[in-house]
This record gives C-alpha cells, structure tokens and sequence, in this order.
C-alpha cells in the first residue's frame, strides 16, 4: 500500500486532500529556496575564482556540500 492509501485510510479523503495539498506547498517553497541558495552560492564560488585567497578551496568544498544538503533535504519532504 502506498503512502498515499494509507494516508487516506487514516485521515479520510478530503483530510488527506488538504494535507497531501500542503505538502505539495512546502515542497514547493522548498524547492525555490533551495534554487535561491544554489544561486548565491554559484555567485560566490564565482566571486571566489577572482579572489586569490588559500582558503578558497575549503570555501567552494563547503559551499557545494551545503547544496548537496538542501537537494537532499527537499528530495525527502
């Protein structure tokens, strides 16, 4: 059974409507934060190329790794 029949074999059809609905909404917001947070980090990664700084390598690691996070994060909601 499918988490969707169970869904509505617990709350009803039209409770489960009305929640499935919300989380198609949360998942929604997240996805458009985490599109805005790969873009403040490309930009930053970009600005990183320009700057000549020992710690850029740790910086771009640290930047890709909190945006395989909220990929992660969304993809499970």
């Amino acid at each position: 059974m499918s988490a969707i029949d169970e869904l509505v074999k617990r709350r009803g059809t039209q409770k489960a409507s009305a929640e499935l609905a919300a989380l198609h909404a949360e998942n929604e917001r997240l996805r458009g934060a985490v599109d805005v947070a790969e873009k403040v980090l490309k930009e930053t990664v970009d600005g990183l190329d320009t700057w000549k700084g020992e710690h850029n390598a740790d910086i771009v690691e640290s930047a890709h790794m909190l945006l395989h996070l909220l990929r992660r994060t969304v993809e499970k909601k």
